[in-house]
């Protein structure tokens, strides 16, 4: 067998799309291109070659010779086809009862398996609101080509069980039937009208409705395809691997065909109940918590809600920030969480400084392994925590470290977080903010497909975003962060109830100033961006005192023109956008019905925001976050 370094070699190659003899052993893994989405994708190819590699393992070596030496043989080749059930081993009272749900046959279930928490805990957000469906919509230029749209997803489907399953409950739990079927497509003239449709309280998914429905329109000469999911089956990366097939199925059905089925979310299911009653998993990760949280108090005075309040999203502001890239041993998603972090200590007025992230489930413990799971699609979404304690005289490339440290270090303990925060929290976790960092792809709104007919015609398929709907959440500030090549697009996400719309304005303005300043090197220090205030609340926060929050935001300097590159049709720069940009955002009235808001992003003035410098890793050390569920 060839060397661990030669066949790691061969996996960066695929990867970065690069030639063997481009590499050598101290050629360094970002230095060479690779990012978060490389790193999740060189974990996949590398098992090809019976390699097992981790997050941790990609980021603490990303020198070729160091990576190699630290990885693994894997002993035993994962499973290359879908697990399967015999239906007549299953309970026959529990096959009916799905069949009769689901209105099939019972003969066309493949399988049933009981629902992860997070989808009980979705699923039961959604039967009150409606929220958690989400809808793109591509606008198809050039030859139609819907017959083959329509075979490619039947491939993609065929290979992933979560894209045919529906969720049933049955005696007071909540299970997950895999269904053999084809996609039901759906065709109409009016875009608006389906989408209505879709959102209206009669259209909602439902307990034995498929998670994923497709369909295309057609306006007049317009032709679009929208793609509407469920959050009981997909996350962010789904979203990513979904689109990444259908542009491979568009360019080359066959070779999709023939591609190997990887593994499926049922054994994530199975790992992590495996991982969730061993007993002395969840009591060491209960302590874990505990031990991090111990002595927490910040917060706890700025929130007034009533017992058993549910925050919901209501609001929402983008915010658009020209970047451009260049050196830096840390990458953009630790530099974001630490700004962030020094953000809430200016606005908050304090140094005890705790919120979420977003973070992939994909990410494994080293000693207990999913073989597979960077492939698998469903909601593999978790959640840590991240408690920086401020101090002036702390370098920013400590803070910067320590957050790397410690969100690599939670991975093992990353799936009790949610259950111990509520519990020492109580009433004040609603308080917690929650930054999702979004790596570069997974905007699907963004995307663009092209491919080419057998006549030599090329059709595109168009990502709107003007027509993207958007799933609400249930959570009182949310912080989005999309990458680009040359932009970030920063969206704001809260309870209008808990916080007002010139705070979160504040807040994104402090985001985007720290980090600039910090991808720039222009600050040594966290006092350089934070100092500990009294509790008057007149302190000044980056030269605005805290009473600018009754005002509206005056314009930072303007660094680039007032349409910089990056911009896409309906951004606007720090200018309130309901529904991101949407024609149409999902909210409620009192009753839950969806209500229609128009879209606001051409409104107001554009406000320029500072450039971000943005790193290319060229130190020996690249420090980054794996998150963007």
């Amino acid at each position: 067998m060839e060397s661990m370094e030669t066949r790691l070699r061969a996996a960066w190659c695929q990867v970065l799309d690069m030639e063997e003899d481009e590499l050598d052993s101290d050629s360094h893994f970002f230095q060479e291109g690779g990012d978060s989405v490389a790193a999740m994708r060189l974990i996949g190819i590398a098992e090809s070659y019976k390699i097992q590699l981790d997050n941790g393992t990609i980021y603490d070596f990303p020198m070729l010779k160091n990576m190699a030496s630290n990885s693994q043989e894997i002993s035993v080749t994962p499973e290359t086809s879908a697990p399967k059930a015999i239906i007549e081993s299953l309970d026959e009272d529990l096959v009916q009862a799905c069949a009769e749900a689901c209105k099939i046959n019972p003969q066309v279930i493949e399988d049933i398996f009981p629902a992860i928490e997070i989808q009980n805990i979705i699923q039961q957000w959604h039967m009150k609101h409606g929220s958690a469906m989400l809808q793109y919509v591509f606008q198809i230029h050039g030859p139609a080509s819907k017959d083959l749209i329509r075979e490619v997803f039947d491939v993609i489907r065929q290979k992933n069980q979560i894209l045919r399953t529906r969720l049933v409950q049955h005696k007071g739990a909540l299970y997950q039937v895999v269904v053999k079927d084809n996609a039901e497509w759906y065709e109409g003239t009016n875009l608006s009208e389906y989408r209505n449709s879709v959102f209206s309280q009669d259209g909602w998914v439902l307990y034995g409705d498929p998670l994923f429905r497709y369909a295309f329109i057609e306006e007049g000469r317009d032709l679009y395809f929208a793609y509407t999911s469920h959050h009981s089956g997909y996350d962010g990366w789904t979203n990513h691997l979904v689109f990444d097939a259908l542009e491979e199925g568009l360019r080359d059905l066959e070779a999709l065909r023939q591609k190997p089925v990887r593994a499926q979310f049922k054994q994530f299911g199975e790992w992590l109940q495996k991982h969730s009653t061993a007993q002395d998993d969840v009591t060491k990760s209960m302590a874990y918590w505990k031990s991090y949280l111990d002595g927490f108090q910040g917060f706890g005075d700025q929130f007034h809600v009533a017992s058993g309040y549910t925050p919901y999203e209501t609001t929402r502001l983008t915010k658009i920030m020209p970047l451009r890239r260049r050196g830096s041993a840390f990458a953009l998603s630790t530099m974001a969480h630490a700004a962030w972090a020094i953000s809430l200590g200016n606005v908050y007025r304090h140094n005890d400084i705790l919120f979420m992230s977003v973070a992939s489930g994909r990410r494994m413990p080293r000693d207990n392994p999913l073989p597979g799971v960077e492939s698998i699609m469903g909601p593999l979404v978790a959640g840590t925590y991240l408690r920086p304690r401020l101090r002036a005289d702390q370098a920013i490339e400590d803070l910067l470290r320590d957050t790397q440290d410690h969100m690599l270090s939670t991975i093992p303990y990353q799936r009790e977080s949610r259950r111990v925060i509520a519990e020492i929290l109580g009433p004040r976790a609603i308080c917690l903010s929650a930054l999702n960092w979004h790596p570069m792809g997974n905007d699907m709104p963004a995307r663009v497909i092209d491919f080419e007919n057998p006549d030599g015609s090329i059709t595109r398929l168009e990502g709107r975003r003007d027509l993207h709907t958007p799933f609400t959440i249930p959570i009182t500030l949310v912080i989005d962060v999309w990458e680009h090549h040359d932009h970030l697009r920063i969206i704001a996400k809260w309870d209008e109830k808990l916080y007002d719309h010139d705070r979160v304005a504040l807040m994104l303005d402090q985001l985007a100033e720290n980090l600039s300043r910090i991808a720039a090197s222009k600050v040594q220090r966290v006092g350089d961006l934070w100092t500990m205030r009294g509790t008057s609340g007149n302190g000044p926060v980056n030269d605005r005192r805290l009473d600018d929050r009754d005002r509206s935001p005056p314009a930072q300097e303007a660094l680039v023109d007032s349409s910089p590159p990056g911009t896409e049709v309906g951004d606007t720069l720090g200018t309130e956008a309901k529904g991101d940009s949407a024609a149409f955002t999902p909210g409620t009235t009192g009753q839950g019905i969806p209500v229609e808001h128009p879209s606001n992003d051409n409104a107001g003035p554009k406000v320029a925001t500072p450039i971000l410098d943005i790193p290319h890793s060229d130190s020996t050390t690249n420090v980054s976050i794996i998150n963007g569920e």
